[in-house]
């Protein structure tokens, strides 16, 4: 017969905490030539601390990973869409569109180990 077990894989943190994070956005939408061009125009911003990362341990340990707090990350960006009504008639609708985005991610604080 088998023998049965538990086998830890982990190693528990007690400092661990939950992630917080906060986010602003701002944004504004625009038509202009009777709704011939219209727009979005949008800006975000989001501050996360207390990261959760998952670490691996030198395998002599007899153990695997252990999760903790990273740090600080913020990542922001802006977003822009237009789109064009060149036809619009009963019979014929031409139209096009294109949006841009910019992503910016940073780690704002390492805590020390």
């Amino acid at each position: 017969m088998g023998d049965t077990g538990v086998v830890p894989l982990r190693i528990g943190n007690p400092d661990l905490k939950w992630e917080i994070t906060t986010q602003k956005d701002i944004g504004i939408e625009f038509a202009v030539l009777n709704n011939k061009i219209k727009g979005e125009f949008g800006y975000y911003q989001k501050d996360t601390k207390d990261v959760l990362y998952q670490t691996e341990l030198a395998s002599s340990s007899g153990l695997y990973t252990v999760i903790s707090n990273l740090g600080n990350t913020q990542n922001n960006g802006i977003e822009l869409t237009l789109n064009f009504d060149l036809i619009n008639k009963k019979d014929l609708k031409w139209n096009f569109g294109f949006n841009a985005a910019t992503a910016n991610n940073k780690i704002v604080k390492l805590n020390s180990s």
